[in-house]
């Protein structure tokens, strides 16, 4: 549901208004096998790749070169109070995060969790997350959970972090500002 180029065209930065891929509250998506690359959201703010609120499983994907230039969660943004009442789940297996942005926020891979009320959770496995950043002022190269009084979960195992940057965590940020996150 994210919104599309006109027909036979490609978007390239700043062209194409909104996230990639936007999954709704109470709605379930499966992605697997697939790439989400370039996705920049200029309009919303959250997740240039995927903005959810609903529940997401990603398997065996690869998420480059998303941006959100002005908000949080440069490939995928979970949960936030802005997308609804912040009840996002994404569960990643075996996925890559490379390239990805928030260049004016948090979360340069993902964003979960935050502003008053966010009460998403992030569960990674066997994934890597590779040259993500989030602004000089911002949290959470690659995931930022929690933030603004949310209640964000995030859980890791067996994953790679590396070469990502941010103002505070290069890596993971939890609860930074107000409290509220969990990280496992």
């Amino acid at each position: 549901d994210g919104p599309d180029a006109p027909a036979g065209e490609t978007c390239s930065t700043g062209s194409c208004a909104g996230p990639v891929l936007t999954v709704g509250q109470g709605e379930y998506v499966n992605l697997t096998g697939i790439t989400i690359a370039d996705g920049d959201n200029t309009t919303t703010s959250n997740g240039g790749g995927l903005d959810n609120a609903g529940t997401v499983t990603i398997t065996g994907a690869a998420f480059t070169g998303n941006t959100s230039p002005a908000g949080d969660g440069g490939a995928i943004d979970n949960g936030d109070a802005y997308n609804g009442p912040g009840t996002g789940s994404v569960t990643v297996t075996g996925s890559a995060f490379t390239g990805n942005t928030a260049p004016g926020g948090d979360g340069g891979a993902i964003d979960s969790g935050d502003d008053n009320g966010g009460g998403g959770s992030v569960s990674v496995t066997g994934s890597t997350f590779t040259g993500n950043s989030a602004g000089d002022a911002g949290d959470g190269g690659a995931i930022d959970s929690g933030d603004y009084g949310g209640g964000g979960t995030v859980s890791v195992t067996g994953s790679a972090f590396t070469s990502n940057t941010a103002g505070n965590g290069g890596a993971i940020t939890s609860g930074e500002r107000l409290g509220g996150g969990t990280v496992t």
